[in-house]
């Protein structure tokens, strides 16, 4: 196994902040992010400083869907048995078990409990909680492990976020490696991890819908498509987000801008009179 950093860490734009501070680990995705416009007219959705690895709207968020995740996991192994739609069923001529008809549902629950599980042993260390067998652990039934470290974990979130970085083992395209990630990391894979069940499961969104014919009041451009649902009903609801700068306006702001736009595209239009005619005099 060899050491690397992490595949999906991306590089965050600097902002001001306090000493100590630092940007929400979320990013440009950061639910407590905010608009500047530049000289230019081009907007950046910049994270909100603090001196948790994660904003409170996030940390929240990411309390919500480590919750939810032991339901997800219920969910997805009733889909094992399922075969995918367009898919072929697997039929073994072997004495072997036969491979699940939805390997890559069985393949994502076995992520789900690996990952939650080599986050709870390093909780329980610095928690001083009592340390579980390594070996025993692993033949926990996998339902039961899950739901025993989301319990744990939601229980000292704090201390979760907060981890510093340590190697872990990780399973990437290149092989088994060695990760350098610290509690930041573990929020973000744990965000990936709910996304990914919903992905699984069809409720994500498969494409946004495109608002044709309106610009975006920040940058101009004709990019406005439909915000996604909030995941919680304590978010936001959001009617429409810019895919160029990425500002977003609630509906009543949405058609209030609509009807602005229609107005002055009505006062671009002059009417034909016997004045304005060409060739008259």
């Amino acid at each position: 196994m060899r050491t690397e950093r992490p595949y999906w860490v991306h590089s965050q734009a600097a902002i001001p902040a306090d000493e100590g501070q630092r940007p929400c680990a979320r990013g440009e995705w950061c639910a407590s992010a905010v608009i500047t416009t530049l000289e230019d007219g081009t907007s950046r959705r910049d994270p909100a400083p603090g001196y948790q690895a994660f904003c409170p709207r996030d940390r929240e968020h990411i309390a919500r869907c480590l919750d939810e995740l032991p339901g997800l996991w219920v969910r997805l192994h009733t889909e094992l048995g399922r075969k995918r739609a367009g898919g072929d069923e697997h039929v073994s001529g072997s004495r072997q078990a036969p491979i699940p008809l939805r390997a890559d549902v069985d393949a994502l629950l076995r992520l789900i409990t690996e990952t939650l599980c080599s986050w709870e042993e390093r909780v329980r260390v610095v928690a001083r909680l009592t340390v579980m067998d390594t070996a025993l652990s692993r033949h926990r039934r996998d339902g039961f492990a899950t739901t025993q470290a989301v319990t744990l974990l939601g229980a000292h979130l704090d201390a979760l976020l907060a981890l510093p970085p340590e190697p872990m083992a990780r399973t990437r395209p290149a092989g088994l490696v060695l990760e350098d990630l610290d509690g930041a990391a573990a929020g973000l894979e744990v965000l990936h991890l709910h996304y990914r069940c919903r992905s699984v499961l069809g409720e994500t969104r498969a494409a946004p819908q495109e608002l044709l014919g309106v610009p975006c009041r920040v940058c101009d451009m004709l990019a406005l498509r439909r915000a996604e649902p909030p995941a919680h009903p304590d978010d936001p609801s959001w009617w429409s987000e810019c895919a160029g700068c990425g500002d977003r306006m609630r509906e009543d702001t949405y058609h209030d801008w609509v009807r602005l736009c229609a107005a002055y595209a009505r006062q671009q239009r002059i009417p034909a009179t016997l004045e304005n005619l060409p060739g008259v005099a």
